[in-house]
């Protein structure tokens, strides 16, 4: 096995670790962090099924999106240019894997 197919291994391995830990403890009461879901369409503006980076809260073992923080101007237009681009990102990825099918 080679060098850098071991440091993928412990890199991936750490984040599962991390990832589960986080789910299994949870987060601070008021604290979030930000975590790439599926977005559920009624969050920030984004549109439905797209994976993107959310401000996250973990209980008990699962996710909530955090909604209604206060957003700067040039973070709302920043968050419209973003999921524009993942939107054309995933019309592209979806016309090579299924040519024959509209999204």
């Amino acid at each position: 096995m080679s060098m850098c197919v071991s440091v993928v291994r412990v890199r991936v391995c750490t984040f599962i670790i991390c990832i589960r830990t986080l789910c299994t403890l949870g987060t601070p009461h008021d604290d979030y962090v930000s975590m790439g879901v599926i977005s559920d369409g009624n969050s920030y503006g984004i549109p439905e099924d797209l994976i993107f980076s959310f401000p996250c809260r973990c209980r008990n073992g699962k996710w909530s999106i955090v909604q209604n923080l206060n957003l700067t101007t040039h973070a709302k237009n920043m968050l419209k240019r973003t999921s524009a681009q993942l939107l054309e990102e995933k019309e592209v990825a979806h016309n090579i894997a299924f040519p024959q099918s509209k999204l």
